[in-house]
Formats: structure tokens, sequence, C-alpha cells
């Protein structure tokens, strides 16, 4: 499993509800890796007509195939005359190869979304692949903005922010690198439920400034490198939950490391029996478990 942090603003579990609903009303599709395209293909909720207690949904996958491209003969080994090929505008426009589903739940009060790493391929698939398709949390945040940049979703819900929750043990270790050269924070508006009375100083900076997204940059003065106060430690506990945090420096073996939040996405692991059990219900039963763990909230 993977998570993800979804922010809109004014917070209001309904309208992540409505978000979730206008995507999938709306016939747009993500580019992904490997000529890949991908778009939201089901969502309703986890216990019927309760969807502000949770969302359950799939993703959908598929290969781009682009009929107007050079085709060649593997019989042949030659290329296709625009003539011959003309014959793979037969294929409907709306059937698509390599087709499989990323399954996910999102609760809106939360506002985060958990995903399966790894997904399936769908039953009327002509072969039995070894390997089930898979995702990383970057590529499912970068299919995410490309799909909430739809200019439908931005004039009803304005800027959707979406960050892979990272690993909270990672930040920790980047937090008190020794020799310390440079430290970046880059900080979008976070929710402010999401936080303590100190934490929400940080947000109510950005509000009185009409500030969406800050970034706060330091360099060593001296090689013994940067020593961070607390305030700003808690900043970037804040911004890689909503935004991302990199350190560069030298490590205890003189050597020069560079960590990012964004390169340690937080995941767990989950068993189950495929005979008896569908990934779905798997997520349903575990999923807000994994979140509460995360977040480090009811």
């Amino acid at each position: 499993m993977g998570i993800i942090n979804i922010t809109l603003h004014p917070h209001n579990p309904q309208r992540y509800v409505d978000l979730f609903s206008k995507l999938f009303s709306l016939d747009i599709m993500a580019d992904t890796a490997m000529n890949h395209k991908m778009f939201l293909g089901r969502v309703s909720s986890i216990v019927e007509d309760k969807p502000l207690g949770g969302l359950a949904g799939e993703f959908y996958r598929f290969f781009n195939l682009d009929k107007r491209s050079a085709w060649i003969s593997t019989a042949t080994r030659t290329a296709l005359k625009r003539s011959e090929a003309n014959r793979v505008k037969d294929i409907p426009d709306d059937l698509k190869p390599d087709a499989s589903s990323f399954q996910f739940v999102f609760y809106p009060h939360q506002h985060r979304l958990v995903f399966t790493l790894r997904g399936q391929y769908f039953e009327n698939s002509l072969v039995n692949p070894r390997t089930p398709p898979s995702m990383s949390p970057h590529t499912l945040v970068n299919v995410l903005n490309q799909l909430f940049a739809a200019p439908e979703i931005v004039k009803e819900f304005g800027s959707v922010e979406v960050t892979a929750e990272p690993r909270k043990e990672k930040l920790e270790e980047m937090l008190v690198l020794k020799r310390m050269q440079h430290f970046r924070v880059e900080l979008t508006r976070p929710n402010p439920d999401d936080f303590a009375a100190l934490e929400r100083r940080y947000l109510k900076k950005l509000d009185d400034q009409n500030v969406r997204q800050q970034t706060i940059e330091l360099r060593a003065a001296k090689a013994s490198g940067i020593k961070l106060d607390d305030d700003m430690k808690e900043l970037a506990r804040i911004a890689a939950s909503n935004g991302k945090v990199e350190v560069e420096g030298y490590n205890e073996q003189d050597k020069k490391v560079y960590e990012s939040t964004e390169e340690h996405p937080q995941t767990d692991t989950v068993t189950y029996n495929p005979k008896l059990q569908q990934p779905v219900q798997v997520l349903a039963e575990r999923a807000l478990d994994f979140v509460r763990r995360v977040v480090g909230r009811n």
C-alpha cells in the first residue's frame, strides 16, 4: 500500500467527495510511463450511501496505442506502406490494450488516499502475466496532478495539492545530518485540521499573506554545517506531508549525501488470500489503520 495526502482549501469532507465525483464524470486522462495513460475508472462509497465514511474505487491504466504511428511486419521484416497500415483503423478507438487496474480507498475526513502498489490485469487477458503491474507513489502523484489540473476541476475546486507521505524515520535522519550544507523546504498550504495549535501558526502566516506555497532555503556559513532549531524542524515535518524537504551535506564518513522526502515514500505490506478476498476488500479493512499510523490522528 502507498499513501497520498490530497488537500483542498477550504477544507470540507464533502468537497473531497464532490472532487472525486466530478473527476469521475469527466473524460480526462493522464500520461504515465511507457506510453500508458490512466484515468479514474470507478468510485463509490465503501458503505452504501455513506460517502463521508470513505470511498473505494480503481484507477485504470492502458497502453496508448497510436494507430497513426509507423507499423512494421515482424513476418516480412519490412515497414508497412501507408496504404497497408490503414487496416489498423478497424480497431475501435475506445478499445485499448494492456489494460490493468489499481485499487484505492479515500477517506474524506483525513483526506488521505491509500492505493495498491501492485495492480491487476483484467481477466479478459489472453495471457497470464507472471508479474502484476506496478505503480509507485511518485507515479500516482504525477497522475493525480495531471487529472486535478483539468480546467473543470480548477474552476470548481481551485488548486488541489497532492503529496506522497514520506517515511517519518527517514525525515528524522535527514534533520540530524551532522554536516548539513544545504537545507530546503517547499511548503504548500496545509490543512489546519492536521496539526496542533503550535503548527497552525504557519498556516496562519500563509493565509495572512495570501500565499499558496512557501520555499525556505538555508546554506551553511561554515563547513561544520547548518544547525536547525526546533521551529525549523517542525516546519520540515509539516512540509514533508505538504510539499517536500531536501538536505545536502556530508555524513560521518565524509561522503557527500543528498536526500529528499520525495525519494522515500511511506508504504506498507498486507498479505491476503486472493482466492477468498479482493484487493479492494483488503484495503477497506486495513487502510484506515495505516492512515492513522502515518498521520497520527483518528
